[in-house]
């Protein structure tokens, strides 16, 4: 079973998996009741718990689709940064978001 990473608000190390009904349960920090998302199984909680967003990539698609949304194929713009809106579509598709 994966171990559980530090809480991701106050850094203080979380071990208690609390069930919620019957459908899914959370992981509470001890310290400051910071909860993880409800998931259905304790593997998918803790994993849940586990994933962190990286807010700088979340800046850097948002930057990167926008720049792709400028593209309507209108001359003489779209031809003139064809290489731009092609390097940042290349870049959304390898880090697996869509377009």
């Amino acid at each position: 079973m994966e171990a559980l990473k530090p809480c991701p608000f106050c850094g203080e190390k979380s071990d208690q998996v609390l069930r919620i009904g019957r459908l899914c349960g959370v992981v509470v920090c001890t310290v400051c009741s910071a909860e993880g998302p409800c998931r259905g199984t304790k593997k998918e909680i803790i994993a849940a718990w586990n994933t962190r967003i990286d807010p700088q990539r979340e800046q850097l698609v948002k930057a990167l689709k926008a720049l792709v949304a400028l593209d309507d194929g209108n001359e003489p713009f779209a031809w003139e940064y064809a290489e731009e809106f092609n390097a940042a579509r290349a870049a959304l598709t390898a880090a697996g978001e869509q377009l």
